[in-house]
């Protein structure tokens, strides 16, 4: 009985919500809040009835959230502020109420913790905070704040990598700080129970940390110290895909943080000046003032590096232009050479040299060809031969060749993206085979795609056309030819396979994948 008092209660307020005048919807909001928030008076009857071993059924189940779906999302689109400040509190009341600080559902209330409302709310919650309203973002954000620390569900962060493509730089900042939330709150419990979505927040940090808006990229750096944090190894092996400016801004994010200064987001509220802020602000004009009428002026010289001062009273305008140029201020190396002399480890090209059997950006691997520095870019720079055709050139650059590969299996790459491989590891023909593999799979599964797109187009077309028997016959002769290229690409692919892992059994890795002909277009 009580459960069907509080979903028809629910039910009945939500109906309310279907009229015109919006203070009746508001007010339908904020009683559906209070429902949803009484449910933690019923803890005790949960905790009676299970001791005297009587059944007990959720206050909460899927015909409210039902219910209450397409009002609450038509709230959250509404072009009044007020209701979708409602609409935000509604939905963290559900993320609160329903589940405990650990991101356990409250079982008497929910089982599943409002979880089925959230994966349909959450979506056009990112799409306020992409639409540039400042009002709505701000609501929308606390919400969004308090559903990743409550409300733990995988498609969470399939939205976040979603959204943090958008164009709007609000939503890419707000999606790196919630990727700090998943990392610090949900804890290495569930990610190890969903390996897949700690790679999926891997990537979305480090895309972001490539962003073009700078705040972006702030925030970005606390999330990647979160993850780092909660997985060192993880971290470990991430840095070695990032470039070594990217590498030195998070050493500095680290030191920021130990020395007590935060970088992350935070909201600028309004300040009122008081008459002390007002006394405060004169008195620092006047003595500004009075310092100026001295007319001193701080030189920048040699001198003033090593910590000593020049200071310059009436009649003494001349400036030593020979202790200018000996500063270090205004020296005429530029500022990209001095970063890549610094960024490069003179060890690590010590022990890197031609030939030697390497492991590039994590997953692929080859050989070395070239060491040394290029044309095309300043600094030291290594040229690998990739055991797949998944680089860039065949060793030519805008028209030098620094040296010999096979088509689009010359990369260059950074010393320090470049790891050399023991010698188990160098002689085994498993690692080739496998870059072989992924990279011949990927192509493949990119046919897929495009092809996918293709048919998808002509479907979009046939609907989008008013139907005679004409273009009906031209669909059904369309139709009747699909499935033959996706035959077509698995046939292929299939044989490709059974070619490529043959020639290594054989060979000892097989030849490269570059030899046997590509699928047909």
């Amino acid at each position: 009985l009580r459960k069907m008092s509080l979903n028809e209660k629910i039910i009945s307020l939500v109906k309310t919500m279907d009229e015109d005048d919006w203070g009746v919807r508001s007010a339908a909001l904020q009683e559906i809040q209070d429902v949803i928030e009484s449910c933690s008076g019923y803890e005790q009857s949960y905790i009676e009835a299970e001791e005297n071993d009587n059944d007990w059924e959720e206050l909460f189940n899927m015909d409210t959230w039902r219910a209450l779906r397409l009002p609450l999302q038509a709230a959250l689109k509404d072009l009044r502020s007020q209701l979708v400040h409602e609409a935000c509190d509604l939905v963290a009341s559900v993320a609160l109420s329903l589940n405990d600080e650990h991101g356990i559902p409250v079982i008497w209330a929910c089982k599943d913790g409002g979880r089925m409302l959230m994966r349909e709310i959450v979506p056009t919650l990112f799409e306020l905070l992409s639409s540039g309203n400042k009002t709505s973002a701000q609501f929308v954000d606390e919400c969004v704040q308090i559903v990743v620390k409550r409300c733990r569900y995988r498609h969470f962060i399939s939205t976040v990598a979603e959204y943090s493509t958008r164009k709007s730089v609000h939503a890419r900042e707000c999606c790196a700080d919630y990727c700090r939330e998943l990392a610090t709150t949900w804890g290495s419990v569930y990610f190890t129970k969903h390996e897949g979505l700690l790679y999926t927040l891997e990537r979305v940090i480090l895309r972001l940390l490539d962003d073009s808006a700078s705040q972006v990229r702030v925030a970005a750096r606390q999330a990647f110290k979160a993850l780092e944090t909660q997985w060192p190894q993880r971290g470990s092996e991430l840095r070695l895909e990032l470039d070594p400016r990217t590498v030195k801004l998070l050493g500095a994010s680290e030191s920021r943080q130990d020395s007590g200064v935060t970088t992350a987001r935070k909201r600028v509220k309004k300040h009122v000046l008081s008459a002390r802020d007002i006394d405060r602000h004169v008195a620092g004009v006047s003595s500004r003032t009075e310092k100026f009428n001295n007319k001193k002026v701080i030189v920048p010289t040699s001198s003033s590096i090593k910590g000593k001062t020049t200071t310059l009273r009436p009649g003494e305008n001349k400036i030593d232009e020979t202790q200018i140029k000996k500063s270090t201020l205004f020296s005429s190396t530029p500022l990209k050479k001095l970063q890549h002399k610094e960024n490069d480890n003179p060890t690590d090209l010590i022990q890197l040299k031609p030939g030697d059997r390497v492991r590039v950006q994590r997953c692929k691997s080859g050989t070395i060809r070239f060491v040394g520095e290029t044309s095309f870019a300043a600094g030291v720079w290594i040229g690998v031969e990739l055991d797949a055709p998944d680089g860039k050139h065949d060793g030519t650059v805008r028209g030098h060749r620094y040296y010999q590969a096979p088509p689009l299996s010359g990369l260059f790459v950074r010393p320090i993206h470049v790891a050399k491989l023991d010698e188990q590891d160098a002689i085994a023909a498993e690692l080739p085979l496998a870059s072989r593999l992924a990279c011949d799979h990927k192509r493949f599964l990119k046919r897929l795609l495009d092809e996918l797109q293709t048919q998808l187009a002509t479907f979009d077309t046939f609907e989008q056309t008013d139907l005679t028997r004409d273009v009906a016959l031209d669909f059904i002769d369309k139709a009747a030819l699909a499935p033959s290229p996706f035959r077509s690409i698995l046939d292929h692919h299939a044989n490709h396979l059974s070619t490529l892992l043959g020639m290594s059994l054989q060979g000892g890795g097989g030849a490269p994948s570059s030899d046997i002909p590509p699928p047909p277009p």
